[in-house]
């Protein structure tokens, strides 16, 4: 099989779905032999990848949001199989990153006959991720919003959990280990990855670059509450370096150990723990983008 598309159907409220017959008229009229495969629960993007990869497929093309994206990295990273991307989730931070096309028509096109481009990739635990992975307020969010979408609908759950949490978060103590060397801080975020943005469009890395070999770290401070909705439109915009209370850091490794449990948002995924450690990968992904 040439292609595989691996379809999340839940992914952007069912507009995944909703592009499968696109995508067959675009393929009926190409010389191409495909397939499209709906993932029916967590972690099916990866093993259908896997698959994809052992029974020799030449592209795998995810279509879906930002998680289903790193599922499907974590099943081909490391080998000659191209992932395409046709955005369809609610954040699409991916697609920001690799300047995809914005009609669904040109996306599908695009993912299946752009550039192909070999990106880094970040590595956590046992598995990879293309983005950014972070911990502190914005992953309390993130996993906080997952919540509150129960009682509000669109924007308003990351409103209300964006609020909630300004209330009643507190900074975290943390060892951080740069490539050897050690320091503490109180942590109102920290954010290491290959990517610019996160969080649907914030640019929190805005000097990163997906195949330097290297990654870009934010460290944030603990600051009062009050400054926080000041700094926001400054973050938007990827111009938080004229905070003091801000830090970025090229770098190749990273440890960080807590002082509790916190939260991970990995590229949307959210997990937790106390103690991380981050690598960067050159090399580690061939991909459609710009």
């Amino acid at each position: 099989m040439e292609i595989i598309y691996i379809v999340n159907p839940t992914a952007g409220n069912g507009k995944a779905k909703m592009l499968i017959p696109k995508i067959h008229e675009i393929m009926k009229d190409k010389n191409l032999s495909y397939q499209v495969i709906e993932t029916t629960k967590k972690g099916d993007a990866t093993l259908l990848a896997k698959k994809a990869v052992n029974e020799d497929a030449k592209k795998v093309i995810a279509v879906g949001g930002d998680g289903t994206i790193n599922e499907v990295v974590n099943g081909i990273a490391g080998s000659k199989v191209v992932l395409g991307i046709v955005p369809a989730g609610s954040g699409n931070d991916v697609e920001r990153l690799l300047k995809l096309p914005k009609k669904i028509e040109d996306s599908i096109e695009f993912a299946i006959n752009g550039r192909v481009r070999t990106v880094d990739l970040g590595k956590v635990y046992k598995g990879y991720y293309i983005n950014i992975a972070s911990i502190g307020l914005d992953a309390e969010i993130a996993a906080y919003t997952q919540v509150s979408k129960k009682y509000f609908k669109g924007k308003w759950a990351y409103i209300a959990s964006l609020i909630k949490n300004l209330f009643c978060y507190k900074p975290i103590h943390a060892v951080i280990t740069i490539d050897g060397k050690e320091m503490e801080r109180n942590l109102l975020l920290f954010a290491v990855g290959n990517g610019q943005y996160y969080g649907g469009g914030f640019k929190i890395l805005p000097q990163a670059i997906m195949d330097d070999a290297y990654f870009d770290a934010c460290i944030v401070s603990h600051i009062p509450r009050w400054k926080i909705p000041l700094a926001l439109p400054a973050l938007i915009k990827g111009e938080h370096d004229k905070y003091p209370f801000v830090e970025f850091i090229k770098l190749k490794k990273i440890k960080i150990k807590t002082s509790k449990e916190v939260k991970l948002n990995l590229d949307g995924e959210i997990s937790q723990g106390s103690y991380f450690e981050f690598e960067i990968i050159p090399n580690a992904l061939n991909i459609i983008g710009h």
